[in-house]
């Protein structure tokens, strides 16, 4: 039975297998549900009326209190039957993580519970798939148990996961791996390519220089064994259409690729093109402007 002391309990620890939240209808803030975990990619979702009346009017009281509040960017989770509820988070919780940092502890045990009410079995049931007793059991799911190679096998026998999945969440056990961003990021500087000089006429153009720019050819190329230029050596030469084509002469194939462009493809074509002609009319208009 829940009993408020379990209740709280289960709410201080949102990534534990037994996590509870509060959450309030998005229309109607007098509707008041409990959320619970439900299996891999599921959330048991029930009517704060449907438990014990101690803990309808002990989380009442705290939504009135303000330990359990919303927070101004929370997103809704849809419920069905055409209802949606915002998730309330417990201050106590906030205060407990670093003000740099939203990271919480991950638990080793809380995929393997996602699949054992996944697949709606028992802890008895599990837990002699497992060979633990019902005190190991208690400790594995409370990430208190050494996790042995024995008990991988058995945990990749049981759920069919790989073994190398188990090993990695052992790692993030061991090493402490608290969770939150999985990404970092650092500023790097590139190099762009912002003018081009044709080594054939001299034609010097810059990247909003509209189509000339864009149908400049570049080649650069590594010679290899048997190169006239010389093994090894880097060839390179930048030329503008107009020498392109008179020094490739009639050896020069042209085809219309057109035909064979998707819908979507052309029509990216058309705003490319609607856009470069855009830029050159307003570079038009502002040097009008400045002479």
């Amino acid at each position: 039975m829940l009993t408020i002391g379990k209740f709280k309990a289960r709410l201080i620890r949102p990534n534990h297998p037994d996590w509870l939240l509060v959450g309030v209808d998005t229309k109607d803030d007098s509707r008041l549900y409990i959320l619970g975990n439900g299996g891999m990619s599921n959330i048991n979702c029930a009517p704060i009326e449907s438990f014990p009346e101690e803990i309808k009017n002990y989380a009442i009281e705290m939504v009135t209190q303000g330990e359990l509040y919303l927070k101004g960017n929370e997103k809704s989770l849809r419920i069905g039957q055409g209802k949606s509820i915002y998730s309330y988070t417990l201050k106590q919780i906030e205060n407990l993580l670093p003000t740099s940092s939203t990271t919480r502890k991950i638990y080793f045990s809380s995929i393997f519970i996602r699949w054992q009410r996944s697949h709606q079995l028992s802890d008895e049931h599990v837990q002699e798939k497992l060979g633990l007793t019902a005190k190991e059991f208690h400790q594995f799911r409370e990430d208190e148990l050494t996790i042995t190679p024995d008990l991988i096998k058995k945990l990749v026998e049981i759920t069919g996961v790989s073994e190398q999945f188990w090993k990695n969440r052992e790692d993030q056990k061991n090493k402490g791996f608290r969770g939150g961003i999985m990404k970092t990021f650092k500023t790097v500087t590139m190099q762009k390519v912002t003018t081009l000089v044709c080594d054939g006429c001299g034609l010097e153009v810059n990247a909003d220089g509209g189509y000339e720019f864009q149908e400049f050819i570049s080649i650069n190329h590594y010679c290899g064994y048997g190169s006239i230029h010389g093994d090894g050596k880097k060839i390179d030469i930048d030329l503008c259409q107009q020498c392109f084509a008179d020094m490739c002469g009639d050896t020069l194939r042209a085809t219309d690729e057109s035909n064979k462009l998707t819908q979507e493809e052309k029509a990216v074509r058309r705003i490319r093109l609607n856009v470069a002609i855009f830029l050159m009319r307003f570079t038009n208009q502002k040097l009008k402007h400045v002479s």
